[in-house]
């Protein structure tokens, strides 16, 4: 019975990627914290050693991680060559203007462009975990946004208003406000939206919907490492250790579990730079992974070091010889261009991980693979109507790929539409293709226990027609991500018919 709920639940990769890597650390670190301090802990400050993993093993890895979603990836720069060619040039020089201004001015906007970043990372992974809940009440979904902005709002609301023994980046990067009544009233607040969203879940279960773990994991884990590091405890250790693990392994799990299923679902086609990179994404090179992300973590630590910090001379030996300019006009442009990774990994995380598929152009079609290598993760903010009515009879989808790749790989085509069934939740009964030689096209069919999905391909002109309906509570635009994943089209028509 355990197991079949779990199978039931909307993972993102599976119940044991998820849970050990997205879900786990934020409860771990969190209790973690409570142990220490129950157990008499009292180190205010974060040790050289533990800040060595914490901050460059995790944070700063985290922000490299990032290569692998877009400057790895010749599909992602391809498709989107101004975005990558232009945000870190743009970073750096709005970052030169920002510290002429000011070097409290440069570090504050860069604190309130991180804390933003964590902030839409825990409502993105609340809102992926909520994907499978359609046709319900949009007070529902509007609840359960409120509920993880405020697990991440009152705390900041808190910090703002009280004296906190810890910064973001540098004493007084956050603006203080010296009203607690705001953080009283903003704790009420809170109060009142945990109390609904526990009545919301309650509906639920009286509806017969079902309890979704991961969602509610990812928001006690949320709410428990935010309230706990931030507002609980006005400890450095306690909040590094809990802002970072939190925040930074399950981003670094994130694009390691994408990076996994790209080289799978790709093969010998992958879309990296380098065919070598694709073999990253093994459980067996996940050291080398972690090693190469360390590696450019302590690369800039080092250099900040050297020029700029001076305070890690026994982790950072070898950068001590670099002349030091804490306090020198270069920093107008050298902080801006160390941050520059920082900067551009907060810029481009807002557009990496759309996942529309209605767009057919070329970018369009790269942003769908984001829902095909993160399984069926596609986010909706609101339900369409196939999803508001899930006992019509059907929805029909007539699709036309044009300029596509593997047309000629029947066993390619197969893998991807059973992918792309399993993304829609449909049951397969079988595949059958027939290939009419080499050289040429293939067709057949996906018979589903919810209907099918046929196709036929021709190779000698880069297109490929097909056809897909489903009743019941599969949704057919579901497999559109997995199907444009493989066939990479240039462009792409999409005719949508509601059957019955």
């Amino acid at each position: 019975m355990a197991h079949s709920f779990l199978k039931a639940q909307p993972w993102i990769f599976s119940a044991r990627f998820d849970l050990g890597f997205i879900l786990a650390p934020a409860l771990v670190v969190t209790l973690a914290a409570l142990v220490w301090s129950l157990s008499g802990g009292a180190a205010s400050e974060t040790s050289p050693w533990v800040w060595l993993v914490l901050v460059v093993g995790v944070d700063v890895a985290h922000v490299y991680s990032t290569l692998f979603r877009t400057y790895l990836d010749r599909a992602e720069l391809s498709a989107r060559p101004w975005l990558y060619g232009l945000t870190p040039l743009l970073a750096w020089l709005g970052g030169c203007l920002l510290y002429w201004c000011g070097s409290l001015v440069f570090w504050r906007v860069l604190a309130y462009a991180a804390v933003f970043h964590f902030v839409r990372q825990q409502y993105g992974f609340m809102m992926i975990y909520a994907r499978r809940e359609r046709g319900l009440p949009p007070l529902f979904r509007r609840i359960d946004k409120a509920a993880i902005y405020g697990a991440t709002l009152y705390p900041l609301i808190y910090w703002h208003c009280h004296q906190r023994e810890f910064s973001w980046f540098i004493e007084g990067d956050f603006i203080r406000l010296d009203l607690p009544l705001l953080a009283t009233v903003a704790g009420l607040a809170y109060a009142a939206i945990l109390a609904a969203y526990v009545i919301k879940e309650a509906a639920l279960l009286r509806r017969g919907i079902g309890f979704n773990l991961p969602r509610n994991l990812l928001l006690v884990g949320t709410a428990m490492s935010w309230f706990i590091g931030i507002v609980l405890f006005d400890n450095d250790l306690v909040f590094t250790g809990t802002n970072i693990i939190a925040h930074g392994i399950p981003y670094i799990a994130l694009i390691w579990g994408y990076g996994r299923n790209q080289a799978r679902l790709q093969g010998g086609r992958s879309s990296f730079l380098a065919p070598w990179i694709a073999h990253l994404f093994t459980w067996r090179a996940v050291p080398v992974y972690m090693a190469a992300l360390f590696g450019l973590a302590y690369l800039e630590e080092g250099l900040w070091d050297g020029f700029v910090w001076r305070e890690h001379g026994s982790l950072f030996g070898l950068f001590g010889t670099l002349p030091s300019l804490g306090s020198s006009d270069a920093l107008i442009w050298l902080a801006p261009l160390l941050a520059m990774p920082q900067a551009t990994h907060y810029i481009l995380d807002a557009f990496i991980w759309r996942m529309q598929t209605r767009d057919t152009s070329k970018a369009g079609s790269v942003r769908a693979r984001t829902g095909a290598l993160l399984m069926d993760a596609r986010v909706t903010d609101q339900p369409q109507a196939v999803q508001a009515q899930p006992f019509a009879p059907g929805l029909h989808l007539l699709v036309d790929f044009w300029e596509c790749r593997g047309l000629r790989d029947a066993e390619g085509i197969e893998r991807t539409l059973r992918e792309a069934a399993a993304a829609c939740g449909a049951t397969v009964l079988g595949v059958i293709l027939h290939n009419f030689g080499e050289g040429a096209g293939i067709t057949g069919v996906a018979l589903l226990a919810e209907s099918h999905i046929s196709i036929h391909t021709w190779p000698e002109t880069g297109y490929a027609a097909l056809d897909l309906f489903m009743c019941g509570r599969c949704d057919p635009r579901g497999a559109l991500p997995v199907l444009e994943a493989w066939f990479s089209p240039g462009r792409t028509r999409i005719t949508e018919h509601r059957r019955g």
